[in-house]
């Protein structure tokens, strides 16, 4: 039996994906998009953190990934002390490349004991009308939250101003010739006043 050659599926059985001519590639070789965010622990020497760029950059471009950005995000405080480190040097790589070299350079990375913490994600690209849609989003967002705002802002300061507005006025009773001339005699024939 020759074993280079791959075994033909049972008689009656459905050739497999990759027995058959012109098939499909794998999905894991998928070229995509994806970044790398990468934590060097702060103990080190501020002079040996280029060098560590250097390192993740050749091992990135030795599985076959194409680094298209860096970004260097320096010296941040950790949320929590990883291996009692409470400070690191924080840098992104963007690249491209097909999927499954991801867990190759996942690999190499934990094997570096210079890097604390790393995490590889798929980088979503987006077109013009995408993100003018979204621009658009946003501002429509904002004009709802600023509304909402000034008729909060209306709504205190009226009742700071005029609380007294608010409440219906007291209604007003007529009162007749007589009746007035009556309770002003009473007031003026009233001895307590003059005391």
């Amino acid at each position: 039996m020759n074993t280079t050659e791959p075994m033909a599926p049972p008689s009656g059985a459905a050739p497999t994906p990759d027995l058959i001519e012109g098939a499909a590639p794998d999905k894991t070789d998928r070229p995509g998009t994806y970044e790398l965010m990468v934590i060097f622990p702060a103990t080190l020497p501020d002079e040996e953190v280029p060098t560590l760029r250097t390192k993740v950059a050749t091992a990135l471009a030795e599985h076959g990934l194409k680094i298209t950005g860096q970004e260097d995000f320096g010296k941040r405080k950790l949320a929590f002390p990883i291996k009692h480190v409470r400070q690191g040097f924080y840098e992104l790589y963007r690249f491209d490349g097909p999927r499954s070299s991801i867990g190759k350079i996942d690999r190499s990375l934990r094997l570096m004991p210079e890097v604390l913490r790393h995490l590889v994600t798929v980088r979503r690209v987006r077109s013009e009308a995408q993100l003018e849609e979204e621009a658009a989003l946003r501002e429509r967002i904002q004009a709802k939250r600023m509304a909402a705002e000034e008729r909060a802002v209306a709504e205190r300061h009226a009742k700071e101003i005029a609380p007294e507005q608010t409440q219906p006025p007291k209604p007003v009773r007529e009162v007749s010739k007589e009746e007035l001339e009556k309770k002003l005699e009473e007031i003026l024939t009233d001895e307590t006043l003059g005391e």
